[in-house]
């Protein structure tokens, strides 16, 4: 008790102390001064705790109403314009512009409305006027500081009256509710909506069309905060994708084509093999409705041009009213069903990526037709006078009707298209078509598991002849020989680019080199006559599927890639011939034959039909057994295979067929001991494939 008093009477003397005037004038001599009161010890206590909550609270203060300067001090921007106009705005300077505040908030993605309050900043368009400002046709970009950016069309920055009375105008925020912004968020772009709700509705009304604002996907996606740097740009010329051309030409950019009314839904395709690819799920602008854009008339053909000059044709009902011919899964006939034609520009939710655009037959079915209908890379729709279908029969050791359709897909296909010219009086004239011995591959026996109109040498070999026919009646020969891979032979559909005229159409024969009479006119059948047997032996490939490769087949795919104007036959092969030299005691030898990686790539999962070696399975590593008739066999692993020539599998030594034991086939290579070298080869097998 005696020391809390002495304390409490202390602090009062120190108070007296601070609250006596020094300018008092002191009480005459003789009087007393009248005594103070004595306060009580809580009245001391108050006392005191006010004196320090003033020293506290003074430096607070000031600290806090300084601290809005301090906080701002950091806050900048860099512009830049199209030219090489560079500016740096602070606070000082946002400060000293125009200020403009509105109550405003925005819908999210997900319709959440957020952001209400009240914003005050600078508008986005009296901060382009800094660096030279906008022109119909460039772009804002505004970048935030952890790299989130957002462009903004001219229409957006520089909003007209209709823009106004739905988006409002758009600021660089630095306060909200009258104060300074939060560090985190300042500045930010803000929206002032004239009903201060600025919706995915106004967002979607306002919003401008190109790949370059696909970012902005909700009213929320402008609210850029921490905004860093603000450039305006030129807005880059959109590559025309599509032209349409009838009575008038459309140009289109993929944004314009995305635009449009489109369709989704599903469709498959059926290659000339059997095999089905798909089903898809396509997207894109019915056919009919891009027709529409350029001709009005009742009847029609569409000519279908891709980027690598390929042209498919299509009638005005396969247009109109997607009439195909559809299959099941096993590849039989349906018959006829109506679907919708559609230049598709996405597959299962994404981008075509390198093709861009492709034709699809598509429907809620998910219709099964032919793929050669399914072009791809369209660049060009050209609206025709309509088309006159025609049927050419092919006969051989098949028989094929083959379609209009099918013949120009052949016709325009860069590896089989080909062209003869000729003058007359009226001038240089040029037909257009296909080689014979093309269509001639198509049913001579030789084609491989994709039918991919492979020549049967072989059979050209034994000797045949191929008659072609007119309408009426009238017909040429050739010999195998004569035909065999020769360019200067050549079945033509097209005269100057048109269907041929009358009493030629709808196919001539033409070329260097050939007689009048034998340019057969109005052709409407091919024929192999007279064939001749050929070895018949078989090799079995066995990996990721089983495939089973005949000696035409075998020995096609080693003359393949050979052809030219009357081309003759030598002893070497073409794009997959290899071949093993050797000499011994009785001279110089040659094994001749495709390389073994070559029969693998058939069969290791890559590509079956195209022999693409499939690099990444070979590194994660299997074995390849080569086997015998007799059940003899010899292992090699796949990074020996690899793309290696050296290892052959031969089908002639010294240019001719192989003999006695070694029939039909053998491995062989300089670098195979005798033990791995198989003869009789009946099976290839990759063992040991990764799961």
């Amino acid at each position: 008790m005696l020391q809390r008093a002495y304390r409490e009477d202390t602090m009062s003397s120190d108070s007296r102390d601070l609250e006596e005037d020094p300018q008092s004038v002191a009480a005459p001599e003789g009087v007393s001064a009248p005594k103070k009161a004595v306060a009580s010890s809580t009245v001391k206590i108050i006392a005191v705790a006010v004196i320090v909550g003033l020293f506290i609270t003074v430096p607070l203060g000031y600290f806090i109403l300084t601290q809005e300067d301090d906080d701002s001090a950091g806050t900048s921007v860099d512009l830049a314009g199209k030219g090489e106009e560079e500016e740096t705005v602070d606070m000082e300077v946002l400060e000293g512009m125009d200020h403009v505040e509105a109550v405003s908030s925005y819908q999210n993605r997900f319709n959440n409305w957020k952001g209400l309050g009240t914003y005050g900043g600078v508008e986005l368009r009296d901060l382009a006027d800094i660096v030279g400002g906008m022109v119909e046709g460039d772009v804002m970009t505004v970048t935030a500081s952890d790299g989130y950016a957002v462009n903004l069309s001219y229409e957006q920055v520089y909003a007209g009256a209709d823009c106004l009375a739905v988006q409002g105008r758009i600021i660089l925020a630095y306060e909200f509710n009258g104060s300074l912004m939060a560090e985190e968020d300042r500045p930010m772009i803000a929206v002032l909506a004239p009903d201060e709700a600025f919706s995915n509705d106004d967002f979607n009304a306002t919003a401008p069309d190109g790949p370059e604002f696909e970012m902005l996907t909700s009213a929320g996606s402008l609210w850029v905060k921490t905004v860093a740097t603000i450039e305006v740009s030129e807005l880059p010329e959109h590559e025309v994708v599509l032209t349409i051309e009838g009575a008038t030409t459309v140009d289109l950019t993929l944004n314009e084509l995305q635009s449009l009314d489109h369709l989704t839904s599903n469709g498959s395709l059926i290659k000339s093999t059997g095999a089905v690819e798909g089903p898809f799920e396509m997207t894109g602008v019915p056919l009919k409705d891009l027709v529409d854009m350029v001709y009005s008339g009742d009847d029609y053909s569409v000519e279908v041009v891709a980027t690598d000059d390929y042209v498919m044709t299509y009638s005005c009902s396969q247009v109109e009213n997607g009439t195909f011919q559809h299959y099941d899964d096993d590849g039989t006939s349906l018959g006829f069903g109506d679907f919708t034609m559609v230049v598709a520009y996405a597959q299962d939710g994404l981008p075509l990526e390198d093709m861009v655009l492709r034709i699809a037959i598509i429907d809620d079915s998910g219709p099964i037709t032919d793929g050669h209908f399914w072009a791809k890379y369209v660049r060009e729709v050209r609206v025709l006078a309509p088309v006159q279908e025609y049927a050419l029969s092919l006969n051989g050791t098949v028989v094929y009707e083959m379609d209009r359709p099918t013949f120009e897909s052949i016709a325009t296909c860069d590896y089989h298209a080909l062209s003869w010219s000729f003058e007359n009086e009226t001038g240089t004239h040029t037909y257009t078509g296909v080689a014979l011995w093309t269509l001639v591959s198509a049913v001579d026996g030789a084609d491989g598991p994709d039918n991919e109109y492979l020549f049967n040498d072989l059979l050209a070999f034994a000797g045949y002849s191929v008659r072609v026919t007119a309408a009426d009646g009238y017909n040429k020969t050739f010999t195998s020989l004569q035909v065999a891979r020769n360019d200067s032979i050549i079945v033509a559909n097209n005269l100057d680019g048109q269907p041929l005229p009358e009493g030629e159409w709808p196919l001539r024969i033409v070329g260097d080199w050939l007689p009048g009479n034998m340019k057969v006119g109005q052709v409407v059948n091919i024929s192999l006559e007279e064939l001749q047997p050929v070895p018949d032996w078989e090799l079995t490939l066995v990996g990721t599927e089983t495939v089973t490769v005949s000696s035409e087949t075998l020995v096609s795919t080693y003359y393949s890639g050979l052809h030219g104007p009357w081309f003759n036959y030598t002893n070497y092969g073409g794009w997959h011939a290899s071949y093993h030299n050797f000499t011994n005691e009785t001279g110089d030898h040659t094994y001749a034959g495709i390389p073994l990686w070559v029969l693998v790539a058939a069969v290791d999962g890559e590509d079956l039909y195209h022999y693409e070696f499939n690099e990444s399975l070979a590194d994660d590593g299997y074995d390849v057994e080569i086997t015998a008739s007799d059940d003899f066999s010899a292992t090699l692993s796949s990074a020996t295979v690899e793309y290696n020539n050296s290892l052959v599998v031969a089908f002639m030594l010294d240019w001719e067929p192989l003999v006695d034991d070694e029939y039909p086939l053998k491995l062989t290579s300089e670098w195979l001991s005798g033990m791995q070298s198989v003869k009789s080869v009946v099976t290839v097998e990759l063992t040991g494939l990764p799961l």
